[in-house]
């Protein structure tokens, strides 16, 4: 049993103190067998994990003491994606904010589009809505959407690769979503993918149907991701002589992006791509990428009996967001309007899936949404370009996330089961402290978002064919 002083005491009246104060709960019976199934769901999660409740603030944490040392705060969280492949951070807030996919390049900023969000209604009773994120918009878009999600109902842990928010004391069902990729040990292949799994976990412990739905939105970032001040000259602190490295990626800057819905098997979403043809109004296709920072990314839910994904293929990021918002919000379905115009100068676009099903009184299930990204080139200086090391198994066109998604939930299951038999005789080992396993597990972390770079050979100095790609020098693996 850890042991608390005054001060730790004082900290958490104080935090409980400043919570918004629920609105109490109807009552309604629980089904026989809830309180025993709401505290095995509950035991899932590893006692040794680093925990901390959804969106509380830090009131104390370390600062940089040296301007070369990156700080962007303590608002962090596990980082998804493969080794080498770049990586996505999404905080104990819920927001998605740390931007690794421009190989060996820091970038840190919340971006509300990206997002999760749950629609729940109890039979008989009216519709709620919440985005999964304590932390709102700063520049006024997406304000129909409710960002009221309360700091401290549930909480966030994370043990990697695997990290899980759990939603308790708002909603009335029981909600928790796992989230990782696949990091394996004396795993090749798999570990390299760039891929994020969300398995979803909904219990009803009331004795009426509940009816949820998942809300996942995502920006389209196709070409974002390559730096502004590329081939700059070097530039010196007089005060200490070390190199200032300035990177700014090209935000925002979405023109010729467009929104693709797509459903195959038992698999349904959205493809984000990039058109070559961007001036015109309508898709010209580009058969593979040239450049860094071009590709696609996926958002992909599987459909089974019982549950409806509806999709909205096409909103402004940077509006109101209400044409997402006012039906999900109602009847957590979404309107299945879809437009695949590419984004003209100035312009910005993200689309949206909603996955909806209803539970009976004691009632579970699981729901598994992916993110996936194929963003095949780096560079690291003019004319210095590799293949990312996964593209030996899903290609070097750049035009693959679909088939990275569905993998994904054809495969996730197994790779968690992977994941479990890798930690858990370090877990069950009584013998090694629980902080030496909690550390031992989360500071591998950094093989992810330490800048990892892991190569499938050279990037050809012109690529006019499909045989350029396939005639590329080959390469040696290198990781680093």
């Amino acid at each position: 049993m850890p042991e608390f002083s005054r001060r730790d005491l004082l900290r958490s009246a104080l935090l409980a103190a400043s919570l918004p104060i629920l609105k109490p709960f109807a009552v309604l019976a629980a089904p026989p067998g809830a309180t025993a199934r709401l505290a095995a769901l509950r035991g899932t999660l590893p006692k040794i994990a680093w925990t901390r409740p959804i969106g509380q603030p830090f009131t104390s944490y370390y600062k940089k003491r040296y301007e070369t040392i990156l700080d962007d705060g303590p608002n962090h969280g596990m980082p998804l994606g493969g080794f080498g492949a770049g990586c996505i951070g999404r905080s104990h807030q819920g927001d998605f904010n740390l931007w690794h996919l421009d190989s060996g390049d820091h970038y840190f900023r919340s971006q509300p589009a990206c997002q999760f969000a749950l629609f729940e209604q109890v039979q008989g009773s009216k519709p709620q809505a919440k985005v999964l994120s304590t932390t709102k918009p700063t520049d006024g878009s997406l304000s129909s959407w409710d960002w009221t999600y309360p700091k401290g109902a549930g909480k966030y842990s994370a043990l990697y690769p695997r990290s899980w928010f759990t939603y308790e004391g708002f909603f009335r069902s029981y909600v928790q979503v796992k989230q990782f990729s696949p990091i394996i040990p004396n795993n090749y292949k798999e570990t390299s993918y760039p891929v994020a799994i969300f398995e979803y976990t909904a219990y009803n412990p009331t004795d009426k149907p509940i009816t949820l739905s998942i809300l996942v939105s995502w920006e389209n970032m196709v070409g974002w991701f390559t730096n502004k001040f590329k081939g700059q000259p070097l530039k010196i602190r007089p005060e200490d002589d070390t190199p200032i490295y300035e990177y700014e990626p090209f935000w925002g800057v979405s023109k010729g992006n467009y929104n693709v819905p797509r459903e195959e098997g038992n698999a349904r979403g959205l493809i984000m791509s990039r058109s070559s043809g961007s001036d015109g109004p309508a898709v010209s296709e580009i058969p593979f990428v040239k450049e860094e920072a071009d590709g696609q990314f996926v958002i992909a839910a599987r459909q089974e009996a019982g549950v409806e994904i509806s999709l909205h293929g096409r909103f402004d990021p940077a509006g109101n967001g209400e044409a997402v918002w006012r039906p999900f919000s109602t009847t957590g379905k979404l309107s299945e309007a879809t437009n695949i115009r590419p984004a003209a100068q100035g312009e910005r676009l993200a689309g949206a899936i909603a996955i909806r099903f209803t539970l009976q009184p004691g009632e579970q299930r699981i729901v598994p949404v992916v993110l996936a990204w194929d963003l095949p080139i780096m560079e690291f200086a003019p004319g210095a370009r590799r293949y990312r090391y996964y593209t030996k198994y899903f290609g070097k066109t750049g035009r693959n996330a679909w088939k990275i998604a569905t993998t994904a939930l054809a495969e996730y299951t197994n790779w968690d089961d992977q994941i479990q038999k890798w930690q858990n005789p370090i877990l069950q080992d009584a013998t090694l402290p629980a902080w030496y396993k909690q550390a031992l597990f989360n500071e591998l972390y950094f093989l992810t978002s330490g800048g990892t770079l892991w190569e499938n050979g050279f990037v050809p100095a012109k690529i006019s064919s499909l045989a350029d790609i396939q005639k590329a020098l080959p390469g040696k693996g290198y990781f680093t």
